[in-house]
């Protein structure tokens, strides 16, 4: 290839063209050694005069694609300096790629230097965006095996440390998150903590006790799910709003498709049918036996509280897999807590999810079937709290939590049954209730 071409290519990529400028990516990636000295001024001029950087101009932004797509490790620190830009003027100068792409240049420029890059993430003078894709990116060294789990887990903590006592959701999400993704279980206690001072996103994570059940869910056989792509395009962003985007006409296979999925929502549904269950027919209540030598002839409230094993098992499908054929590389409950303590924990979890109601309940409140399982379902877990403390003489419920609580603290779900017992004839055992509530 020609200068000219060359020359003619970084010219047009220094501003912003309507359409992708693929072909000019072409060349430039044929002439990459001659582009780099480029880049580099480009991301010094953009550093130097934010500020005066003019709206249209692209250079830069290019800059980082090349150096990601090429692995520049020289350019890491240069990266590193730029990101030490104010946060509106970042945002001006990358927009959507701080949260969308950043992580995976900063990844393949990584040159070794993790104190500088643990330096950044502690910064709060740092564009907030900007410390979490570098956060992701140290949960990858971590994913790599470049960064020990013990070394890992202290700076999570350092970070969580400072995040409760400031109260920032944002940092503290991320945070949260990036514990989910490495399957830091010995991190729980510290997110509670999290949790407790506001500092996570509900919107994102949900609740403490969805929180437990994600950080051990894993996703198919990946074991270890990339945090941060490595080898990257400088052409991921070819599919950006940002660039004219050629319209793709349908298939004949994707209208039929199409018209299907229509047909099928437009459909008017058939109102559902009462189902009535036949003396020999398997007992809905899932214990394998027919329905007349099972529950047909129980009271009624004998029937609501006569759930299977089965509709367990079905109820705590989101629950951390338990006593299931170990597979390596993944973390268990088991490694963390005792056998008693998840049997304790999984009688709460039943007794605080909420669960579709079966047309065999159909003669009792869904509110009033909910109350009665979660009333015995919490009876059953106090009963085996009650013995444990007795038993093993622990002095306080906070020593309790901290050994054996997993979903829930003992606060959140006493406090319930409580609530649930007042007015009952369980008088005796709502007032131990409150005396452990209260110690």
């Amino acid at each position: 290839m020609s200068q000219l071409q060359f020359s003619e290519a970084v010219e047009r990529i220094t501003h912003f063209t309507p359409a992708f400028p693929q072909e000019e990516f072409d060349v430039i990636r044929h002439n990459y050694d001659k582009a780099k000295p480029l880049f580099y001024e480009a991301l010094a001029y953009a550093y130097s005069n934010p500020e005066d950087v003019p709206e249209q101009y692209q250079l830069h932004f290019y800059a980082l694609l090349f150096f990601g797509e090429f692995q520049e490790k020289d350019a890491f620190e240069k990266i590193m300096e730029f990101l030490t830009l104010p946060s509106d003027m970042l945002d001006l100068l990358l927009g959507d790629y701080l949260t969308d792409g950043l992580q995976d240049v900063i990844y393949n420029t990584y040159n070794g230097n993790l104190k500088l890059l643990k330096n950044m993430i502690l910064n709060h003078d740092i564009c907030v965006y900007a410390r979490n894709d570098m956060l992701a990116v140290m949960g990858q060294l971590y994913f790599d095996g470049v960064l020990a789990k013990e070394e890992w887990i202290n700076f999570l903590r350092e970070m969580i440390k400072e995040q409760a006592d400031q109260h920032m959701d944002e940092i503290g999400t991320w945070i949260s998150g990036i514990i989910c993704k490495c399957h830091l279980a010995e991190l729980l206690p510290d997110v509670r903590m999290l949790y407790e001072n506001d500092c996570v996103d509900l919107c994102v994570y949900g609740e403490f006790d969805r929180y437990v059940d994600d950080l051990f869910r894993y996703s198919g056989g990946n074991e270890q799910n990339d945090i941060c792509k490595s080898p990257v395009s400088a052409d991921q962003i070819k599919t950006w709003v940002m660039f004219e985007q050629q319209p793709k006409k349908p298939s004949k296979a994707d209208l039929q498709k199409r018209h299907k999925e229509f047909s099928k929502a437009a459909a008017v549904p058939k109102p559902a049918k009462k189902v009535k269950i036949g003396r020999n027919d398997p007992c809905p209540c899932g214990s394998g036996k027919k329905y007349k030598l099972c529950c047909m002839n129980k009271p009624k409230e004998e029937k609501i509280l006569s759930e299977s094993e089965e509709q367990r098992k079905i109820w705590l499908r989101d629950y951390p897999p338990v006593g299931e054929e170990r597979l390596d590389g993944r973390v268990y409950l088991e490694d963390y807590y005792d056998q008693e303590s998840i049997e304790t924990d999984q009688l709460i979890y039943l007794a605080l999810k909420r669960f579709p109601i079966s047309i065999y309940h159909n003669a009792v409140s869904a509110e009033d079937l909910n109350t009665i399982r979660k009333q015995e379902y919490l009876l059953d877990a106090f009963s085996r709290f009650k013995n444990r403390m007795e038993t093993e003489q622990i002095p306080a419920v906070a020593d309790y939590d901290r050994k054996y609580s997993i979903h829930y603290m003992c606060r959140e779900w006493m406090a319930e049954l409580a609530d649930l017992l007042e007015g009952s004839e369980y008088d005796q055992i709502r007032n131990e209730v409150l005396t452990y509530c209260q110690s």
